[in-house]
């Protein structure tokens, strides 16, 4: 388990995060070198600098017998040594034992040394220095964040993405990703789930404000010129949506704010993905994946320095975006504590990574009544099917009964609708699930997704993201 340290700056608290993410947020900018730590069991803060090139820490008392041990091997082994080779100089000796300190020493360097940060300048010869993709990823890799957003009775409208800004506490993504959206989940690449507890947006972009800070990226300075390479960094779920490069090629520069538009088209749930300079900052936010639309960063900067935080009311006053998929759902169920849904593939197309959510609920009491009633129903049908003439008491008798049957079947079902929606409102499990490898183009597709879930929970299931 990783101790939680505090952080301070000048003398005021400014955090408190376990190592990892300290030595991420040093990586990211987030956190200064000369900024102090300190955690329970220290005598005094220390810079975090220190953090980075710390020395481990051992039993010293339990280690004692094996160092005199060692000791008494060492100096036997020096003896020796000496009798076989009596002219070698003693400096010779102090230089090995200088090596195997700074060998020591650096092998007790922990991870996580700071980004070395350089701008390249993209260029379409060859030759010369291409984009650093991978660099740029790694810079990205901790802001990224997958958006879930879901209407009233929790259901799931859209999967976006989104970048951590500011001071770590703030998450920006386009509006159109979250508009109608009722509730708000936000996955942080670390894999915790947050949701958000205000929200500031206009008709390009929605920004989150969160509870608690995670890893911010840096904004970029200036404006890109057209042709500059960029890099794009969607969503981290499943960890194999990896940063693109793109160009810009054109220049959208309105009375307020400037657009651009890059060569690339994305999938939808590419929206509100961060855009990327060649330094690792983030130069704007992707505001239609399809057509490659893209706000300056400059631009959402101003609007988050001007803006007021509010509740979620600009989002559910919206419509929410239909979100069409290559592939639908049919025929969930839940078999021997497993639940099994059934993937038809509309496209045709070879699939190599599928997002689902999984919605587990208990099944309400009502449906038992319902599925009695339409038995009884079904077999008051066959009844009056089997009965000859229509003014016969049994056959008065069988409509009246079909007629009293069908009644209660429609109050029942609409007790079962209600019921339905408080229970999908409180699910005893969500959660979302990453196939990954190739699905082929065939008709339908089995596929188990493990739950422990019992016989009487009922599961709906819907498809996130379907990547050819």
């Amino acid at each position: 388990m990783q101790r939680t340290c505090q952080v301070t700056r000048n003398g005021e608290i400014i955090g408190k995060h376990d190592e990892p993410t300290l030595l991420a947020l040093l990586n990211a900018g987030a956190l200064r070198l000369s900024d102090t730590y300190w955690h329970p069991g220290m005598r005094q803060p220390a810079s975090l600098a220190d953090l980075l090139c710390h020395r481990k820490t051992f039993p010293w008392r339990q280690a004692l017998p094996w160092l005199a041990f060692s000791a008494v091997i060492i100096s036997i082994l020096g003896v020796l040594v000496a009798k076989a080779s009596p002219k070698t100089p003693a400096s010779s000796s102090s230089k090995v034992t200088l090596t195997d300190s700074s060998t020591r020493l650096r092998d007790e360097i922990r991870r996580g040394v700071p980004v070395i940060r350089g701008r390249f300048e993209a260029s379409s010869n060859k030759d010369e220095r291409t984009f650093p993709l991978p660099s740029v990823s790694r810079i990205a890799m901790h802001s990224r964040v997958a958006i879930v957003a879901f209407d009233a009775n929790h259901h799931p409208l859209r999967l976006s993405s989104g970048v951590i800004v500011e001071d770590g506490s703030v998450v920006l993504t386009s509006m159109q990703s979250v508009a109608g959206a009722h509730r708000i989940e936000i996955h942080l690449a670390d894999g915790r789930i947050i949701s958000p507890v205000s929200l500031l947006a206009d008709e390009d972009i929605a920004a989150f404000k969160l509870a608690k800070p995670s890893v911010p990226v840096r904004w970029a300075e200036g404006m890109l010129a057209a042709s500059s390479s960029v890099a794009v960094t969607p969503h981290p779920l499943g960890n194999q949506a990896t940063a693109s490069t793109a160009h810009i090629h054109h220049h959208d520069a309105g009375a307020v704010r400037v657009h651009y538009l890059i060569d690339k088209s994305l999938p939808a749930t590419a929206d509100g993905s961060a855009v990327l300079d060649s330094a690792g900052d983030l130069a704007g936010v992707i505001v239609d994946a399809m057509d490659g639309r893209v706000l300056r960063a400059a631009d959402a900067r101003v609007l988050l320095a001007k803006g007021k935080f509010s509740d979620f009311t600009p989002l559910t006053a919206l419509p929410a975006t239909p979100q069409p998929w290559p592939l639908s759902t049919s025929e969930a169920e839940i078999v021997d504590g497993e639940a099994f849904v059934t993937l038809r593939n509309q496209g045709g197309e070879t699939l190599r990574r599928v997002v689902l959510h999984l919605l587990c609920y208990p099944t309400p009491s009502e449906a038992t009544a319902v599925h009695e009633l339409e038995n009884k129903l079904r077999f008051a049908a066959v009844q009056s099917g089997n009965l000859d003439g229509e003014t016969s008491p049994e056959a008065v008798a069988v409509r009246q009964t079909l007629r009293e049957v069908s009644v209660q079947l429609d109050q029942a079902q609409v007790r079962l609708r209600s019921a339905l929606t408080l229970a999908r409102s409180q699910p005893l499990r969500s959660e979302i699930q990453v196939i990954e490898g190739e699905l082929p183009a065939a008709a339908l597709q089995r596929i188990a997704l493990a739950v422990n879930a019992a016989s009487h929970w009922s599961v709906e299931i819907t498809v996130l993201e379907a990547v050819p």
